[in-house]
């Protein structure tokens, strides 16, 4: 077997294309491939293949190792990270240990770019990929929490059915409690609506360059407040929010004599269920953030909606706390169902020897990490 290893070239994406949706069953068109990896905010991202040449001439795509470039903010210091995304290794050649070294070579030369990485882990790889990058000097950081409003019930139950392994319980025990806890989370939901007063304080609008500048300035003058978190740079916004084809945004905004206090930005799905995608406030005042959150429920309700979403980091306890004095369920609480959501963390980072220097980077609660700092598609 003769292997090649190279960057990528123009042509390649076909390869890509077709290996990934082999492996995923999603077929991803030209449009958002060029998006997500050849015209990101930072140039090319970086996609280091492996090629089996054949007798003919004809390479056959057997592994890919790839980096989503991410500006990540380590209290105000802009630092350029690597957010691993679509790695895949064909499964004709899952059995000749190609990948791990392939990964490995991969990860070493990806560092004369980037000086941090980060990744998700979980089931899909039944941690197999967590325990590849653990050996490889990644540290488990976090676990993922979903915070959760539910307007309608069935919301629920298909965004609950849809995080679960099939074959925890049988399908019959499984929606029966599925149903129970939808039904007790919808009631608890209606209570808290209740206390909601009319009207909203701030508005709505559909994403655009004039609210990407304002969001720019809060964020200039807030950047060292929030930890580590991305960078919400111009250029970044621009690409992940505005030339996005995945989805189309939308902000709550708050504002006072024309100055831009806070924003909540985020996306409406095929189920009718709102995503925050991102949440930020001036002086990261729980006053501000209270009633951007209030603002948004009431919005939902006036436009039918089904349920609210918002996946952060178990350690925001900032974004997380708020939400949950607004009525919000962390689901996370509830997976009794999934061992791994309790005993094993999904979110691990690669950091150089001078930031593990620096005590407040072990502190979780110093990760301010929302959904902005996904890959932006389904």
């Amino acid at each position: 077997m003769k292997l090649k290893q190279r960057r990528y070239i123009e042509g390649d994406a076909t390869h890509i294309n077709q290996l990934y949706r082999r492996i995923t069953k999603i077929d991803r068109s030209m449009e958002k491939f060029e998006w997500e990896w050849l015209n990101t905010w930072n140039g090319q991202g970086d996609m280091a293949l492996l090629f089996e040449e054949g007798e003919n001439g004809q390479e056959v795509l057997v592994a890919q190792y790839s980096l989503i470039p991410v500006p990540l903010s380590f209290f105000g210091r802009q630092v350029l990270a690597g957010k691993t995304e679509n790695c895949m290794c064909n499964p004709d050649y899952r059995k000749k240990n190609i990948y791990i070294s392939h990964e490995k070579e991969s990860f070493e030369q990806a560092k004369e770019r980037f000086s941090v990485f980060y990744t998700t882990a979980g089931r899909v790889s039944n941690w197999a990929i967590a325990k590849i990058r653990g050996k490889m000097g990644y540290t488990p950081l976090d676990s993922w929490s979903s915070y959760f409003f539910c307007l309608k019930r069935q919301s629920l139950m298909v965004f609950i059915l849809s995080q679960l392994k099939k074959d925890t319980f049988s399908s019959t025990i499984l929606r029966i409690c599925v149903s129970i806890a939808s039904y007790l989370f919808t009631f608890y939901g209606k209570l808290r609506l209740l206390l909601l007063n009319n009207g909203m304080a701030g508005e709505v609008q559909l994403e655009n360059s004039a609210i990407i500048d304002k969001v720019v300035n809060l964020w200039e003058k807030n950047k060292s407040s929030y930890g580590v978190t991305i960078d919400r740079n111009r250029r970044y916004l621009k690409w992940r929010l505005l030339e996005n084809p995945n989805y189309q945004y939308q902000f709550l905004t708050i504002t006072k004599r024309g100055v831009l206090k806070g924003y909540i930005v985020f996306f409406i799905d095929k189920n009718n269920i709102l995503h925050i995608e991102d949440v930020l406030v001036d002086k990261k005042s729980r006053k501000e953030l209270g009633k951007l959150i209030k603002d948004l429920l009431y919005w939902a309700v006036s436009k039918n909606l089904s349920g609210i979403h918002c996946k952060i980091l178990s350690g925001n306890g900032f974004l997380g706390r708020s939400l949950l004095k607004r009525g919000f369920i962390n689901l996370r609480m509830y997976a009794f169902h999934e061992k791994i959501s309790k005993t094993k963390k999904q979110f691990l980072v690669y950091l150089p020897p001078f930031f593990l220097n620096d005590e407040r980077v072990k502190v979780r609660s110093n990760w301010y990490i929302t959904n902005l700092a996904s890959e932006g598609r389904e």
